[in-house]
């Protein structure tokens, strides 16, 4: 008599998309209701070890997705980020490929678009420089290529200047009981603290003071 004869295919009580397959009398595996209906399983059909592995495996990687999809759908997230929970997870290299390759089909994954959201409500928050968000976006695992282009696209070198003026104007305000000495070197330690390049920082920062120097030789 053969064995792996599939006995019984139940519908489970907890999850209606799964069922459970039974062979010769008894549970052997669960799977999604996807791989009954594409492989046309049935009651009296024999499967073969090989098979019963491969309709495991094809699951598990359908488990992935789904795992993929709502830490994905919930909120913005990197490929470095999806990877690291389907490791902590358990599943394999193979089924997180397939994962992080489902997401990129289907647009759920852009590390670029990220980027560019993250830079955007980094700056709701605080008025920093292009090196300052490169540092913290480096955190997030994005590759250095798109972080690069994220800020380029978002910190045209005009709109760079303005933002850096109007961070060095505010500080500058408060440091007037300094000497215009004092004055310089707080300014360019905050700035550079801020995320701004120091050639960026010393056009700026030239023209603010020689503008001050002006304003006091007035009074």
């Amino acid at each position: 008599m053969p064995k792996n004869i599939v006995t019984a295919i139940t519908i489970q009580k907890r999850n209606a998309g799964r069922c459970s397959i039974s062979l010769d009398g008894e549970f052997a595996f669960g799977c999604s209701m996807d791989i009954v209906l594409e492989h046309r399983l049935t009651r009296g059909m024999v499967l073969r070890e090989e098979d019963i592995l491969r309709f495991k495996e094809q699951d598990a990687s359908m488990y992935a997705r789904q795992k993929a999809l709502r830490y994905a759908v919930f909120k913005p997230r990197t490929e470095k980020q999806v990877r690291e929970k389907l490791r902590r997870l358990e599943f394999n290299a193979e089924q997180i490929d397939d994962a992080i390759d489902f997401l990129y089909e289907f647009d759920y994954l852009n590390d670029k678009r990220f980027a560019l959201m993250y830079i955007h409500d980094y700056l709701l928050r605080k008025s920093v420089g292009k090196e300052k968000l490169r540092v913290e976006l480096n955190k997030t695992g994005i590759d250095k290529e798109t972080i690069t282009e994220a800020l380029a696209e978002r910190f045209p070198d005009d709109e760079n200047e303005d933002m850096l003026r109007a961070v060095a104007t505010k500080k500058l305000a408060l440091l007037w009981r300094k000497s215009p000495a004092e004055r310089a070197k707080a300014l360019q330690t905050y700035l550079r603290g801020q995320g701004f390049s120091f050639s960026d920082i010393r056009t700026v920062l030239d023209e603010l003071l020689d503008h001050q120097h002006l304003k006091e030789g007035e009074a």
